[in-house]
């Protein structure tokens, strides 16, 4: 009841790479290696799980005491990624659970194989940009459906590269979201076919808590009275995405109602009555820098949307369009991270906590945090929701923790976006394939050609 103790049953005849089988006692080695790293989502994690009262009750249970109540704790549990804790014990380094190790060869087929997955690393080019996968014949799951046998992927970060290359049937599948527009442009390639999916992705804009002007409240809340919600929703999206008015998604409970809720609505002579109130001279600053993703066509629209309605304020800002390592490096200290970001969260995990850390100090350092906002209220509020595994009350928790951010306007609540891409039509299996997730996703795809 008070979400503190979690009982994992697994699944029996799982194997790593390497044919050996996958055990409680891998469970238990992995989440002291996830820990002992520090990285990713390990400082959320070490803020629950203690390593000494993680037990391996027998050979397929292990349990969690965690240090304090964690109702989301299931979701997360899915990061700690079950390694072989044989192999990684041959290759560790001064107590290092073989993290050196593994970052340079990564979980291959045979004596080194660290993995469970559907797919192992076959040949690793970081330097060229690319990966190429092969698949476990022993996966637990099967191949008895249409598969792919392995697996090439590639990094491209420019947006024209990647629709001339999918238009073209060089790639024949990219993952990321597309426009109504991009849409449109895609489909005039005979090549390629509509995927769409339903899926609680939120899109909003980064607003800097404590960086002028946007530390000053009233700028902050006239830009959000600046920005076209409707337009962009309705017009730019076109039925892409439906309007959010808080961090918690339309679709996840402990969301806000709009019909019956205070939200931002478009209104620039309520947005120049705030700019009157500011205490800040936010002229001092222009051009106010808003930093986007290139490649993101999504944060771009919105970036663009920006800068229009800020001119009609007589306000000048300048986009920055950034690489996606580049955007997470100046947004992880408060001098370097912009003052406005357009950015879009997918669901890790799905539950209100995952979004939650947008707006409390857990996202600091993250891309999660680049608003750097804090108010200790909406922080407490969280806490307790995260404490209780009672759904009515947490559902009341984080609705009364957004009323008092959307006072706060620490963000630009924009919308739920749902997946929209276009991919090769040789592609079949995209009715039981999520966009979001692991590699093991891919296991659902195949070639139509190879499997008639």
């Amino acid at each position: 009841p008070d979400a503190r103790e979690f009982t994992f049953y697994l699944r029996k005849g799982v194997l790593f790479h390497d044919g050996s089988e996958m055990t409680s006692e891998d469970v238990v080695y992995s989440a002291k290696k996830l820990l002992h790293g520090g990285k990713g989502i390990a400082g959320t994690l070490n803020k629950f799980v203690d390593p000494s009262r993680t037990k391996a009750l027998d050979k397929y249970t292990v349990k969690f005491t965690l240090k304090q109540p964690c109702a989301a704790f299931d979701g997360l549990a899915q990061f700690i990624y079950v390694l072989n804790k044989k192999v990684l014990q041959r290759h560790e380094e001064g107590g290092d659970y073989g993290n050196k190790w593994l970052a340079k060869t990564g979980t291959r087929l045979g004596k080194d194989g660290v993995g469970t997955g559907a797919y192992a690393i076959k040949e690793w080019k970081p330097a060229e940009n690319y990966w190429t996968y092969e698949k476990f014949p022993e996966y637990f799951k099967g191949w008895e459906k249409p598969h792919m046998k392995d697996v090439r992927m590639e990094v491209v970060y420019e947006a024209a590269t990647q629709i001339v290359g999918v238009k073209s049937g060089r790639y024949h599948y990219v993952e990321t979201t597309k426009t109504y527009d991009e849409m449109q442009e895609l489909m005039k390639s005979p090549l390629l076919q509509e995927f769409h999916a339903s899926i609680p992705r939120l899109e909003y804009i980064h607003l800097h808590n404590r960086k002028p002007p946007t530390s000053d409240l009233h700028f902050r809340k006239a830009l959000n009275y600046a920005f076209d919600f409707d337009t962009y929703v309705n017009q730019i999206m076109r039925g892409y995405s439906e309007r959010s008015i808080g961090y918690i998604p339309p679709s996840m409970f402990g969301s806000l109602d709009p019909k019956k809720e205070f939200h931002y609505t478009y209104d620039l002579n309520k947005a120049r009555e705030e700019l009157a109130k500011c205490k800040v001279d936010y002229k001092k600053y222009e051009p106010l820098v808003i930093g986007a993703l290139q490649g993101y066509a999504v944060d771009i629209t919105k970036a663009e949307m920006v800068v229009a309605k800020l001119a009609l304020l007589g306000i000048k800002a300048t986009i920055k369009l950034v690489t996606w390592p580049t955007w997470q490096q100046e947004v992880s200290k408060p001098e370097t991270a912009y003052h406005i970001g357009p950015m879009g969260c997918s669901p890790y995990y799905i539950d209100p906590d995952h979004w939650s850390r947008l707006a409390d100090p857990r996202g600091f350092g993250t891309h999660m945090g680049a608003s750097w906002y804090e108010n200790p209220k909406v922080t407490e509020l969280h806490m307790k929701a995260l404490a209780t595994s009672d759904k009515k009350e947490r559902e009341k928790l984080y609705q009364e923790a957004q009323r008092i951010e959307l006072q706060d306007a620490s963000h630009i609540w924009v919308q739920q976006m749902n997946y929209h891409n276009a991919v090769n039509k040789d592609i079949g299996g995209l009715d039981s394939f999520s966009p979001y997730g692991g590699l093991q996703r891919f296991r659902e795809l195949y070639f139509k050609s190879e499997w008639k």
